[in-house]
């Protein structure tokens, strides 16, 4: 044996070892493939349609909870927003108990109950911070919870979310992306025909405000922007505060998968300009998407933020890459349920710019921040709005 090599070989030896370990966790999975639950759960629940059994009135054994599909471990979930949509319905006042349960399979890892608080009219809070580090990975889990004195019956769901400790993280971004993805431009074949109404917003100035902008195809394609200069002159500004209304080519309907795409003209993916997605079977009766924002750090005018802090918002997405919307979203809300929005007769969409002041609140009454202020072409910058006319090519080995 080589003498330099002998007395280096425990060296060489622990170096090699070192590296093979260090290869082993580098990469063990990628993305989704960590989590084959939650893989196979977010693919079931993304390709469901399920059956709506319109209602001549509601009651309060027909509330039902919108929980998020993704949940931050250090969050603390107030009950009341749960059912925030549910805007026909006041809870009472005094003499009501909840009690919740979150399971790992049947296993109960947190629990508790609490009575109302007759001063502030809330409904308790579920704080999950004593989940927080208690796994190594997004894990999917069931919420069991129970209202009593709400209702003449006590009132019970069991809803399964996934909970994780950092979005950031590879895992966490897999989810999102998975979460917002949307039809392709080939997939695509109804398209905005008509702006029905345009109600400019704030700091907007002359020549952003281009209506026939938004309609038909997107301006540019999934490689999005030649020239930076089109991108302002292809695409309707809303300005701060601002929305539009489209009405589509013909009707879409709820089928497996998103059924719908906004187009916004991001240049590179990380200067992000959010806006609500409403939609509407008739033009005067609209529903909002459920949506939910993690970051809690404001923006100034030219802060970028690269990876995706939402569900349900339209934004985050390169020029000529639709954020994807999904109709099956809606079944749970009472203008749905009430018949008012028919999710298989949808023809117009709403899309009202969010000022990133954090003054604007998602589902959970979270703070929504973007750049703030902004001026010239300022607000949510719309491209196009695509609907499909079959299920997506992303359930279609469903």
């Amino acid at each position: 044996m080589n003498r330099l090599f002998a007395y280096n070989y425990p060296v060489l030896l622990s170096l090699v070892i070192f590296m093979s370990y260090a290869c082993e966790q580098e990469s063990p999975c990628l993305g989704l493939d960590c989590v084959p639950q939650i893989k196979t759960w977010l693919a079931a629940k993304r390709c469901m349609v399920p059956e709506i059994q319109v209602q001549s009135e509601l009651t309060c054994t027909d509330l039902e909870p919108v929980l998020p599909p993704l949940v931050l471990s250090e969050q603390s979930l107030s009950v009341k927003s749960l059912f925030a949509h549910e805007t026909w319905f006041e809870f009472p006042e005094s003499n009501i108990e909840l009690q919740w349960q979150i399971l790992d399979a049947d296993t109960i890892i947190l629990e508790g109950t609490q009575n109302q608080i007759e001063q502030t009219g809330q409904i308790g809070q579920i704080d999950l911070s004593p989940l927080k580090n208690k796994f190594s990975q997004a894990k999917l889990v069931t919420l069991e919870l129970t209202i009593d004195g709400a209702c003449e019956a006590n009132l019970s769901w069991s809803k399964e979310f996934i909970l994780i400790d950092d979005i950031s993280t590879q895992s966490g971004q897999t989810i999102l992306t998975y979460l917002k993805a949307g039809p392709t431009q080939d997939e695509l074949s109804i398209w905005g025909d008509e702006v029905i109404e345009y109600l400019s917003g704030d700091n907007l100035s002359d020549g952003f405000d281009l209506q026939e902008s938004a309609l038909g195809t997107p301006s540019f394609d999934q490689e999005g922007y030649s020239d930076v200069r089109l991108a302002y002159e292809q695409t309707l500004s809303l300005g701060a505060g601002g929305e539009v209304i489209i009405e589509l080519k013909q009707s879409i309907s709820n089928q497996m998968g998103p059924d719908l795409a906004i187009f916004e003209n991001s240049f590179n993916g990380s200067f992000i300009e959010y806006a609500w997605i409403e939609v509407s079977s008739d033009g005067e009766s609209f529903v909002r998407f459920p949506n939910y924002y993690f970051a809690q750090q404001a923006l100034g005018s030219f802060d970028e933020r690269a990876d995706i802090q939402d569900i349900g918002l339209a934004g985050h997405s390169m020029a000529g890459q639709g954020v994807g919307f999904d109709l099956t979203q809606l079944t749970h809300y009472p203008e749905v349920r009430l018949g008012q929005v028919d999710l298989n007769q949808i023809r117009f969409v709403k899309v009202v710019d969010i000022v990133g002041d954090g003054e604007a609140r998602d589902t959970l009454m979270s703070p929504i921040y973007d750049p703030y202020p902004t001026q010239g072409s300022a607000g949510f910058d719309l491209d196009a709005i695509g609907g499909l006319t079959e299920p997506s090519g992303l359930c279609k080995e469903k």
